[in-house]
């Protein structure tokens, strides 16, 4: 088993709830020394106030690019922002063998009682990989999120965001994007990409309400969902409820090797596969490359992690 280095790097501004998370989940796996936190202009909560044991701390004082001080136009946040965020994982990558990137509300595990770090030592040769998808809710059962405890003790429900099948696991540099990479990618059906945005409905609301202010002021990308009504945000949640039911022990794997048969065996690029769905040849984004008629029969089910993952690290 390889023992290599590893880092954690977020994006944040005026982050007060997933930061625990983050933190929580990253420092058990790398310890403190190796996480990196990106305080992209925050006003009231910069990171060390939250989290005061953070040491690696790059603060960006403005919102806007160089380019377009103004925010004339909002649709080059994004791209200058994952620009910004690339070339800091190209920089770790000189003294780390293996850099992970993910917005503050997510978090990778694996479907397996090995943490992170030990199933990406099991890994010969790790390349540039992406995990599984997932968003997770919270049932009207489910006592408030805890972002300082593990997320399988306090949440269950969920369905496949295919589209955030995210190459944010990086031993090469390269240029990732909100949901794809420049180059070859691996996709690894045992690691999950937690998205926690509606696993605790007060801090989710309360989050976007902030989110709609600072978006009013000229701060977000034209594309991100700082701009989503409360009410877009209520039918995001009742879309995700209206679901079926499915009572399918983790189905991903079965449905990928229909999705997109051979990808375990083969990087995924334009070389390997054929694209399903139109976008721009720069970028992998893997749900690309899908059977996009199974892609339409899955995605109106929603599902239970197992029993098992309770005692998985997360």
């Amino acid at each position: 088993m390889t023992k290599r280095r590893y880092a954690a790097l977020t994006m944040v501004r005026d982050e007060t709830f997933f930061l625990h998370n983050w933190h929580r989940h990253y420092a058990r796996e790398f310890g403190d020394e190796n996480l990196f936190v990106i305080d992209h202009n925050s006003q009231t909560n910069p990171p060390q106030s939250v989290i005061p044991s953070l040491k690696n701390i790059t603060r960006i004082p403005f919102d806007n690019p160089a380019k377009d001080k103004q925010a004339q136009d909002r649709r080059n946040f994004d791209h200058v922002r994952f620009h910004a965020i690339s070339d800091m994982m190209a920089s770790l990558l000189h003294y780390y063998d293996c850099v992970i990137y993910n917005d503050v509300d997510e978090i990778f595990v694996t479907d397996d009682t090995m943490g992170l770090r030990q199933y990406l030592d099991s890994i010969p040769e790790i390349g540039n990989r992406a995990g599984v998808g997932v968003e997770l809710f919270q049932h009207t059962s489910d006592t408030p999120f805890d972002p300082t405890q593990p997320v399988f003790e306090q949440r269950k429900h969920f369905y496949y965001r295919w589209n955030i099948c995210r190459p944010c696991i990086l031993t090469k540099p390269t240029l990732i994007g909100g949901n794809g990479a420049v180059g070859p990618v691996w996709l690894d059906p045992k690691l999950l990409m937690l998205h926690l945005r509606f696993v605790d409905n007060d801090e989710l609301f309360q989050r976007q309400q902030k989110r709609l202010l600072a978006y009013s002021e000229s701060r977000g990308g034209e594309a991100s969902r700082w701009k989503l009504s409360l009410g877009e945000t209520q039918e995001k949640m009742d879309a995700f409820w209206a679901r079926t039911p499915a009572e399918m022990d983790m189905p991903h794997y079965e449905f990928l090797d229909e999705c997109i048969p051979g990808y375990r065996d083969t990087e995924i690029s334009d070389a390997t596969f054929k694209r399903q769905k139109k976008s721009p040849r720069q970028q992998v984004k893997l749900d690309h490359f899908f059977d996009q008629q199974v892609v339409k029969l899955f995605w109106k089910y929603r599902f239970e992690f197992p029993d098992r993952f309770n005692t998985y690290p997360s």
